[in-house]
């Protein structure tokens, strides 16, 4: 409670201060609901734009919409309801773990686009509990993570099946256009090369390691190679290119860009080409050096121009970083990539909260709690635990972090096996000051569930 308090001050100070950054009034993100998509076609009137797409007729194809948030101008059909409206939600939440546990893939199968919309098969990053509504359906990166855990429990069909609905999206250059982000100017689609290597890591290479398919590891390799082409000459990638200016961003970079290293150091250990290990080892000496903070021992939520670095420290943040990292040392044994991850890990196991979890933003508490970071960065500890150091301290903090997640996992309605916490930014979904859970915090937190029992640590 005391962060929706705290959420609340904060909402009414930027509406004093007029520091709202919300979408312009020319816009506005509307769902096209099940109700009334029976037909192959949607009638609408005043139409300029659906998401990037232009469009002068009176009718729209349901293959080239979402169900929920699309971006649509100001004036369009009022038939199609606002997305992210505010309803009274059910929250009911369970009592152990084994529960907590066997609840979690029932997110996961509930979080599928329906067949007949633009990405029908993939999933939704995550859900709103405020709204009670699904959000973030173009993310295709967070899919990749559920590719994972498919492989991890011997689901292969259901991986496979994923799995080749993400690699037919790849693009020709070796990338994917990995999700829309929402500004002031429209929509933007990005063609990421961090995002794309988590997916040619975590949805590619996991399926080559379990099929032995050549196909998953030629799609990989074709991103590796795209990527390194494309990264700046000390080895760091660039935010993402801009599929409509046809340029590429780079005033900016997030801190997510760390598990780029995860894909070169996996690519390395089964190729043992020496042009993956050389890029690594140049991206992860760039990496820490612009995003790692040596006083708070953690990084950087983003730079900007220069490698300046802003932001804070998102939890989720040290996730990602420690999701690259950890690899890195395992195959380039650099004592210097060590030290980094000892003093994360060191300051993450400090600044875990008494119920387990972490803050959205470590340097930044009051914000809320982050409904990601928890599992992520229960899953690099597990890691780090395993190849580096057998630390009883970092077992009893993986178990609590599982704790947190059983205790915010809901156990009704549409969202059941979802791990929920309030966050004033939303937890990265369009609609600030609510309470969401993310699809791949249950992977994770099964991953982590998965291991600790079969290893009986």
């Amino acid at each position: 409670m005391k962060y929706e308090i705290y959420g609340a001050i904060h909402k009414t100070l930027k509406k004093i201060l007029k520091r709202n950054n919300d979408l312009p009034n020319t816009v506005k993100l509307v769902n096209f609901p099940a109700q009334m998509a029976r037909k192959e076609l949607f009638t609408i009137r005043n139409a300029a734009f659906v998401n990037e797409k232009k469009t002068e007729a009176s009718t729209i194809k349901k293959t080239d919409v979402y169900p929920v948030e699309n971006l649509v101008n100001s004036d369009f059909d009022p038939v199609y309801p606002l997305s992210f409206w505010k309803r009274k939600s059910v929250k009911s939440y369970v009592s152990s773990i084994g529960e907590a546990a066997a609840l979690w893939p029932d997110f996961l199968e509930a979080s599928e686009i329906p067949n007949g919309y633009r990405n029908a098969g993939i999933h939704y990053a995550g859900y709103i509990q405020n709204c009670m509504e699904w959000c973030l359906p173009s993310w295709m990166w967070t899919n990749a993570a559920l590719v994972r855990y498919y492989c991890s429990v011997g689901k292969i069909e259901r991986a496979k099946k994923l799995g080749d609905l993400i690699i037919g999206q790849q693009q020709q250059c070796g990338g994917w256009i990995v999700r829309n982000d929402y500004t002031r100017k429209g929509v933007s689609p990005q063609l990421a090369p961090n995002d794309s290597c988590y997916i040619a890591l975590n949805c590619c290479l996991s399926l080559y390691e379990t099929t032995g398919e050549q196909r998953y590891l030629d799609s990989a390799i074709r991103n590796a190679k795209w990527t390194e082409e494309t990264a700046r000459p000390d080895g760091m990638v660039w935010f993402a290119y801009d599929t409509k200016k046809e340029e590429w961003i780079k005033d900016r970079n997030i801190v997510d860009t760390g598990f780029t290293a995860g894909l070169f150091a996996k690519l390395y250990e089964i190729t043992k080409e020496e042009h993956y290990l050389c890029f690594l080892q140049r991206f992860i000496t760039s990496y820490i050096k612009a995003f790692y903070m040596p006083n708070e021992k953690c990084f950087s939520t983003a730079i900007g121009e220069n490698d300046c670095q802003y932001g804070g420290a998102f939890g989720r943040g040290q996730g990602w970083a420690l999701e690259g990292l950890i690899p890195a040392y395992r195959v380039l044994k650099d004592e210097n990539i060590k030290k980094v991850i000892k003093e994360c890990v060191g300051t993450l196991l400090n600044l875990q909260l008494k119920n387990g979890g972490w803050s959205y933003n470590l340097l930044k508490p009051m914000m809320g709690e982050d409904c990601k970071a928890v599992p992520v960065i229960a899953r690099c500890l597990l890691e780090w635990y395993e190849i580096g150091d057998k630390n009883s301290q970092i077992i009893h903090a993986v178990k609590k972090a599982l704790e947190w997640c059983a205790k915010h996992t809901v156990s009704v309605g549409d969202a059941k096996g979802g791990i929920f916490s309030y966050t004033i930014e939303g937890a990265v979904v369009h609609h600030m000051y609510t309470s969401t859970a993310f699809i791949y915090g249950s992977s994770y937190a099964l991953e982590v569930y998965n291991t600790i029992s079969n290893k009986g640590l």
